[in-house]
């Protein structure tokens, strides 16, 4: 080996080499000038740009902005600008929270994506809570439906038919109370499966076409919606009919079905389609053969299908209603695993309670079968066998009882309880034969019906089922109220709402480039999944029962098509999921700034949306002072 072919530097030189590549010789007198490399600072975007891109098109920061102005004199930046804020917040990340929205944007390029001189310290607890007081003090209704209304202008769509339903979120901490208010944060029928706690109800009307929330109430926590759809009725139909032209059918659940409620209904000349209460005379006339006439396929191509039967006219109250009983096979399986995860679940808690009945018995026999009888009578899939009862004895004297003591010299001082608990399987065939026929109703008893457009009309009521599971979906927005005050707690219900009109938005628009893309359902839900695997399986339990409920419509380009694979639908969720993988950042190294992260798969859905969507991922959108006037003026003094 020649030695001198290779040199180890000293540590010394090596140092010196490392500051050398950061140093420029002069030309010119040969002084060494040193040069520190450029800062880079990454911002991220992620799911924002899509969010900000839509506020933008759908002309929602300029309706705020008109409605509610500045919230005061002393904030620099405008009510339309903050609430922009909010929803790209709500929509981008889980579990935030209102007064932590400015260290939220703390690394993203807020002033870019707000088109406003604005840097995360204006999003304080102060400026949010006046915008919150702002939203309360306009009202939030109708602030909610004008910009509903706007929203469906923007995309063109006409809404003739709306859903109605309510779900809650519970409250953690104790509400301040307000006499003066209308909204009582209170304890009631809880959704969210916290009946621990206090709750504000939401109530809403979405679009059965498309999906998109057109209507948001806020309700206190213990009423029902037999009470709150007859008041909204009553109190905001007016507003609803002057904003949108062609509605004239409300459809809902069985609480929609009451003599009051149908009677409000047609004085707004408003058509109802509902589900019968199964307990109603007339609904059961219809189970047993009274009313109906024969039944027929509701689709003449699927035999197997759901049949239906009309059953005639009725009266509920004062109101007329043409009913149909509908019979749908096809759920059969379904609904019998959902009634045998069911009685799993109730068989395992009733051997919890019978077996307490052992280890804490009652002092008496009388207590002993009330307690028993509680037990058994709240039983829905499951019985229980085998019931008797065992006296505890004590000796009635003082030390060990003698060998054959007689009867009398001992006292029962308890009972216990021994049973058999197992599953009923007569109890779940009669649920699930009650769960697969129903009985529905309209008002509208001039229009000729035919029996797949009464019974499409009444399944697209899955639409809001799903604008909830939306709104409780930890990876959307939030799921509990963190404020105290009433009003405050409705302005935030508000921005909630609006973050899923907005999603329900975006959602929408992507679903019609969809096709243009050729890229329908499972080619682009592979894609985004990367994997090809089944995006949809981490549906939860409840999700999937509620699409296994009703028979999923799916709208593309104007026409109703029945999808039996609702799940593999591309869903907004996904997408979402799919751009927080791809990690979109804004980089800043010195004064240029770049986008990285945006893939082919995206640009071509983005563009397919409308060029108007891709603001936010495009390099030209975004400059150093856009991006971060707080580094131009630190970095340089002049600017």
């Amino acid at each position: 080996m020649n030695d001198t072919a290779h040199t180890d530097l000293p540590d010394e030189m090596d140092q010196w080499a490392l500051i050398a590549k950061r140093m420029e010789i002069s030309a010119h007198g040969g002084a060494g000038k040193l040069h520190r490399e450029p800062e880079i600072r990454t911002f991220s975007i992620g799911f924002h740009g899509m969010a900000a891109a839509a506020f933008d098109i759908l002309g929602l920061e300029e309706l705020i902005d008109r409605k509610l102005g500045k919230t005061s004199s002393n904030f620099s930046i405008n009510s339309g600008a903050m609430v922009k804020s909010m929803v790209m917040q709500l929509l981008s990340s889980p579990y935030q929270t209102v007064y932590r929205t400015g260290e939220y944007f703390a690394m993203t390029p807020l002033c870019a994506l707000l088109n406003a001189d604005v840097q995360p310290r204006d999003l304080g607890r102060t400026t949010l809570s006046r915008l919150l007081d702002a939203i309360a003090d306009y009202d939030p209704r109708r602030l909610f439906t004008e910009c509903a209304s706007q929203v469906c202008t923007r995309l063109g769509v006409n809404v003739s038919e709306v859903h109605v339903d309510s779900t809650s979120f519970h409250m953690d901490g104790e509400p301040k109370q307000d006499d003066m208010s209308e909204l009582k944060i209170t304890h009631g029928y809880s959704r969210d499966h916290r009946p621990d706690l206090p709750q504000v109800i939401l109530l809403g009307l979405v679009d059965g076409i498309t999906g998109l929330p057109v209507y948001s109430r806020s309700v206190s926590g213990n009423v029902n919606d037999k009470t709150s759809f007859f008041e909204m009725i009553r109190e905001d139909w007016p507003m609803l009919a002057e904003m949108f032209d062609d509605l004239k059918y409300l459809v809902g659940d069985s609480a929609l079905f009451t003599a009051d409620i149908l009677a409000e209904a047609r004085k707004h000349g408003l058509h109802v389609v509902s589900r019968v209460p199964d307990k109603l005379e007339m609904a059961q006339e219809c189970f047993d053969g009274t009313r109906s006439g024969e039944s027929a396929p509701v689709y003449v191509n699927e035999p197997d299908g759901p049949v239906a039967a009309w059953c005639g006219t009725a009266k509920a109250g004062e109101t007329t209603v043409r009913l149909m009983l509908v019979s749908n096979g096809s759920m059969r399986e379904s609904k019998m695993k959902t009634a045998r995860r069911r009685a799993a679940k109730e068989l395992n808690e009733l051997g919890k309670k019978l077996r307490k009945l052992r280890t804490s018995p009652a002092k008496c026999r009388a207590d002993a079968e009330k307690n028993a009888g509680e037990i058994i009578r709240k039983c829905r899939f499951c019985k229980v066998e085998d019931l008797r009862y065992e006296d505890v004895l004590k000796y009635r004297k003082p030390g060990r009882p003698k060998k054959n003591a007689p009867p009398e010299d001992f006292e029962t001082v308890a009972v216990r309880v021994y049973a058999v608990a197992s599953v009923d399987e007569d109890r779940i065939e009669e649920w699930v034969a009650s769960e697969i026929r129903y009985v529905i109703a309209t008002t509208d008893t001039k229009r000729k019906w035919k029996m797949n457009e009464l019974l499409e009309t009444y399944m697209r009521q899955s639409v809001i089922e799903r604008a909830w599971r939306t709104a409780r979906d930890p990876s959307v927005m939030l799921d509990a109220i963190y404020l105290k005050t009433p009003r405050r707690i409705t302005a935030l219900m508000w921005i909630m709402s609006l973050s899923l009109l907005v999603h329900a938005a975006i959602e929408y628009r992507l679903r019609q480039a969809a096709p243009e893309l050729n890229l329908h359902g499972l080619d682009l839900l592979a894609e985004l999944d990367g994997s090809g695997v089944r995006a949809w399986e981490d549906e939860d339990d409840d999700a999937a029962e509620a699409i296994a409920s009703t028979e999923e419509l799916l709208e593309f380009e104007g026409s109703w098509h029945r999808d039996p694979e609702y799940g593999k639908r591309l869903t907004l969720r996904r997408l979402k999921q799919y751009m927080l993988n791809s990690n979109i950042q804004l980089t800043v190294r010195g004064r240029s700034v770049e986008i990285s992260g945006v893939t082919d798969t995206l640009k071509g859905l983005l563009f397919k949306m409308g060029p108007e969507w891709c603001r936010y991922y495009m390099d030209s959108t975004y400059t150093y002072e856009n991006v971060t006037s707080y580094c131009a003026a630190r970095d340089d003094p002049a600017a």
